[in-house]
C-alpha cells in the first residue's frame, strides 16, 4: 500500500508523494521482497484540507478523501488553479477563505501514471488501485494508450 501519506489527520500533503512511493517500494526490495511479488498499492483519490472546530478539539484543519472530479470542483469554486510539484509527482493548490487557508493534492491521472511507471521500472508483479470510481477520467485513457 503506496498511498494514505497524508490523511485527515495530519498536516495537507500528497496522497502519495513520489519519493514516499518509491522509497516505500525500495525499502521491500532492500529485504528481500522480490518484484514479482510485489503490487504496487497506487490511489486514485485526492484529499483536501479545511477549517473544522469542535469541542474536543477545538479548530483544526481536518482533511478529506474526495473523487477527481469533487476536488476539481472545490478548486474551480474557489478559483483556483492547481500547480504541479515535479518532486511530489501531484497536483496541488492553497488558497486563502477569509484568513484560512485550505489545500488540495490530486492524484489525477498524469500523477496515477507517474507512479505507475515504477511498476515497470523495478519489473514488478503489477499495480492495484483504491479505490475504483474516484479516479481522474483521463487515467483510462492513459492506460489505454500505454505500450
Amino acid at each position: 500500500m503506496t498511498y494514505a501519506q497524508h490523511t485527515g489527520g495530519s498536516p495537507p500533503g500528497p496522497v502519495a508523494g513520489y519519493p514516499w512511493v518509491k522509497a516505500c517500494l525500495e525499502y521491500l526490495l532492500s529485504i528481500g521482497v522480490p518484484p514479482n511479488k510485489i503490487s504496487l498499492g497506487l490511489a486514485s483519490y485526492s484529499d483536501w484540507w479545511y477549517p473544522a472546530s469542535d469541542d474536543a478539539n477545538g479548530p483544526r484543519l481536518r482533511g478529506s478523501d474526495v473523487s477527481d472530479a469533487h476536488a476539481k470542483a472545490i478548486l474551480e469554486s474557489a478559483g483556483v488553479v492547481p500547480m504541479w510539484d515535479d518532486t511530489e509527482k501531484a497536483l496541488h493548490a492553497t488558497w486563502e477563505v477569509q484568513g484560512v487557508f485550505r489545500h488540495a493534492w490530486l492524484e489525477d491521472a498524469r500523477a496515477f501514471m507517474g507512479k505507475l511507471e515504477l511498476a515497470r521500472t523495478y519489473r514488478l508483479r503489477g499495480y492495484s488501485v483504491w479505490v475504483l470510481g474516484l479516479e481522474d477520467e483521463g487515467v483510462w485513457a492513459m492506460l489505454r494508450n500505454r505500450p
